[in-house]
């Protein structure tokens, strides 16, 4: 079997056929757990989002009731901010594999022209995929998108929610105080998922690019 490397071209051993089947298998089955994190989503939103509810039950009538009430806040949006950089992360390692693969089946295999046509079938493809926008951003792919805009819709929910309910009390400077750390923590937390969004898509075109200066696919 040859391999194609930039213009020249190699035979492949059988026991290195072999072996390149086998990377391809391995990676394909990564693929499928990447898709199958529900579970773990579930585990991050659901006690989150949980404890916030149980949080909105609370009477918030002396001091102590509305230090648990804002710590907790502050604990869930924490919470929510990780699972939004978990997905983040989980989706670039996604793409990640989806670009070994698509070179391990351009030069190794050479199946090519047996690949769907919307997918990117050179490293030029992923790249151009890259500059879509001004600013590359590493969007996890559908299944796991869904639960990143849960995240994302979540520390939103809670930024509303919770400086609402803490005004209700009628508490003076207490809860403008507490009010408030909620409020600038929530957009600190949103801030910084969009930041880790823009970050992995660098370290993806950066990734792409060097794949294009090889000039092999």
């Amino acid at each position: 079997m040859k391999v194609n490397e930039g213009k020249a071209e190699r035979e492949l051993t059988k026991d290195q056929h072999m072996g390149v089947g086998n990377i391809q298998k391995i990676l394909l089955e990564a693929l499928r757990h990447r898709e199958q994190e529900i579970l773990r989503y579930i585990a991050i939103l659901g006690p989150a989002l949980g404890g916030f509810i149980w949080l909105l039950s609370r009477d918030l009538k002396t001091n102590s009731d509305m230090c648990v009430f804002t710590f907790g806040t502050l604990g869930v949006l924490f919470v929510l901010l990780v699972g939004a950089v978990y997905s983040l992360a989980l989706g670039y390692n996604y793409r990640s594999i989806l670009l070994q693969l698509a070179k391990l089946e351009a030069c190794c295999l050479n199946i090519k022209e047996f690949i769907v046509e919307r997918w990117p079938r050179t490293s030029e493809a992923f790249l151009e995929k890259c500059h879509r926008s001004k600013k590359p951003r590493c969007e996890p792919p559908e299944i796991i998108k869904v639960f990143w805009l849960a995240f994302v819709v979540g520390i939103v929910g809670v930024m509303v929610a919770a400086p609402v309910r803490v005004f209700m009390t009628e508490d003076g400077w207490r809860a403008v105080v507490a009010g408030m750390s909620i409020i600038i923590s929530a957009l600190v937390c949103l801030r910084l998922a969009m930041v880790a969004s823009v970050r992995f898509g660098r370290k993806f075109e950066k990734a792409c690019e060097e794949e294009v200066k090889t000039g092999k696919w």
